[in-house]
């Protein structure tokens, strides 16, 4: 309850971070603690939308499907996103077999640059759980980041097992976020 309650002030904290990464070892209670701040967002109508990464599944550890997923979750919440992706699926050229960064940039970045960005748009919460078990984990760091940057009325919630490669791509990428480590909270 605790470690949920923490989540959620930082959700609630508009001159917080706008990714919140939470690690700890297999087994401590991440996915959980994933699943009821998704539970508690959607009551309030805050959640942009949930992606739970498994290493044992092919489409929950695709890096692609993550991404299009971010993509559809935030249509159904933004329409003015909505339009602008509908205007780049309407486009004659086909991006399914392009690279990640390629498909990030048609799927995601471009529509927001299209879209407004208006400060009347409430914040939302994206969670994405377990990325240690999704593939390409340094080029999805690399996403979420310019992400939160070109979506200002969107904030990140990961979670994972520590792995020094997603703390030196967050380091990296410089990106302004908040860690909590699991492992180490007295709870």
């Amino acid at each position: 309850v605790t470690i949920i309650d923490t989540v959620m002030q930082w959700a609630d904290n508009k001159n917080a971070s706008r990714l919140f990464w939470l690690f700890g070892v297999a087994g401590c209670g991440k996915s959980s603690v994933a699943e009821s701040v998704c539970l508690k967002l959607d009551a309030s109508d805050r959640l942009a939308g949930s992606f739970f990464c498994k290493r044992d599944q092919d489409e929950r550890r695709n890096p692609v499907r993550l991404i299009w997923t971010i993509s559809f979750y935030m249509a159904k919440k933004n329409e003015s996103f909505r339009d602008a992706v509908l205007a780049v699926l309407r486009e004659p050229d086909t991006f399914v077999n392009e690279s990640l960064e390629r498909q990030f940039q048609l799927i995601l970045e471009k529509p927001l640059k299209a879209s407004s960005q208006s400060n009347t748009i409430p914040s939302l919460l994206l969670v994405i759980d377990a990325l240690d078990e999704c593939e390409q984990t340094d080029s999805i760091i690399v996403c979420l980041t310019k992400l939160v940057v070109l979506a200002p009325w969107l904030r990140i919630l990961l979670t994972s097992r520590f792995q020094p490669n997603i703390c030196t791509s967050l380091e990296d990428m410089d990106a302004s976020h908040e860690e909590y480590n699991l492992f180490s909270s007295k709870y």
